[in-house]
C-alpha cells in the first residue's frame, strides 16, 4: 500500500512537534513506506529551506533546558 501524502509535507508535520535529525526523518519516512527517491527529494528540500539542521538538533541535545538555566 502506498503512503498517503507527499513525503515533504509528512516530514514537515513531523518537525512541527519537535526537532528531528536527518537520520530520524529518513527512518520515519521509510517506516511509513516512502521509497528512497521520495525520501531523498524530501530531505533535500528540507535542508534547502533549513527545516532540518543536524547541528541545531545536536545543540538541543546538549542543552536540554533550552536556555541553560536549569
Amino acid at each position: 500500500m502506498a503512503p498517503a501524502g507527499d513525503a515533504y509535507i509528512v516530514a514537515l508535520r513531523m518537525l512541527a512537534t519537535r526537532e528531528l535529525s536527518e537520520v530520524q526523518i529518513r527512518q520515519r519516512l521509510a517506516k511509513r513506506g516512502y521509497d528512497d527517491d521520495e525520501i531523498e527529494t524530501a530531505v533535500s528540500r528540507l535542508k534547502t529551506d533549513n527545516s532540518i539542521d543536524d547541528t541545531r538538533v545536536d545543540e538541543g541535545i546538549q542543552r536540554p533546558c533550552g536556555t541553560g538555566t536549569c
